[in-house]
């Protein structure tokens, strides 16, 4: 990984940067609508945008939740009693895959990054062991349908399997069917501190979960917390709401390899400017 520019060297003469574009939680838009995260109804509005006749993104996050009192997988940003089964994400992921004729701008490869969200109760109660199996088995269904899709469609599909909480990666990992993924990622995320987030986790906290990406947003991490993330082998998905000087900024100093926006198209025409 390289910084395509440094602090003393002017914006005109830094080189392009060229990150794949994720559409976040599933609702990229360009409308800041948080309410309607990780719904059936984003999700399809988003697959429905497009510059210059493709889809401004190359993949799409999905987040998941464990619902405890329903014992069920949701498609949800949190808990929601009303919120869709994570199955029927994947279901709209699938049809959309096998109608399009170029699913992703690159038009080779279409990322799925599942975000495993870490609590299974209002107020954010940890999993059980038992949850944590079932969790990790319905995001491996989810990449399952996505996969045989793309499979299908003659599209690679590349799987993050992204969480703040190491115990939900370190039972994906160990489960057979991750390493059945040709390509497959681990991604710790570092999407908030306190107190915009209750679940921030400490780096120390993913001892030995063999990770190859890290997720943030720049501007609520230090300077000494992105040096730490940049001396690990590992690359960078930089997430945000909407886009500012300041993050595009951010892109253009720590280069990352995947953007995560609620922007797809306004991040396309800037990337390709």
């Amino acid at each position: 990984m390289r910084r395509l520019c440094s602090a003393l060297v002017v914006a005109g003469a830094c080189a392009r940067p060229d990150p794949l574009v994720l559409c976040h939680n599933a609702n990229c838009t360009g409308k800041l609508r948080v309410h309607r995260d990780d719904t059936l109804d984003a999700l399809r509005a988003s697959l429905d945008i497009d510059v210059d006749g493709r889809p401004p993104f190359d993949g799409i996050e999905i987040d998941t939740v464990w619902h405890r009192e329903q014992e069920r997988c949701t498609f949800a940003h949190e808990v929601r009693d009303k919120a869709s089964d994570a199955g029927e994400a994947a279901a709209v992921l699938a049809d959309y895959l096998l109608a399009s004729d170029r699913p992703s701008w690159n038009g080779d490869l279409f990322v799925l990054v599942i975000e495993l969200k870490p609590g299974v109760g209002p107020d954010l109660e940890p999993h059980d062991g038992s949850e944590e199996r079932l969790h990790a088995e319905c995001a491996l269904d989810l990449a399952a349908t996505v996969m045989d899709a793309g499979a299908a469609a003659g599209v690679e599909i590349e799987v993050i399997a992204d969480s703040s909480d190491a115990g939900l990666l370190r039972e994906v990992a160990r489960r057979a069917r991750w390493a059945d993924i040709p390509r497959r990622r681990l991604s710790a995320d570092f999407g908030a501190p306190r107190p915009f987030t209750p679940d921030t986790p400490k780096l120390s906290d993913f001892a030995g979960v063999p990770l190859d990406v890290i997720e943030f947003h720049p501007g609520w991490l230090t300077d000494a917390h992105l040096e730490a993330f940049r001396s690990l082998d590992v690359d960078f998905v930089l997430w945000m709401f909407s886009a500012t000087p300041e993050l595009l900024a951010a892109i253009r100093t720590y280069d990352p390899e995947y953007v995560n926006t609620g922007e797809a198209e306004l991040m396309r025409r800037w990337i390709e400017r």
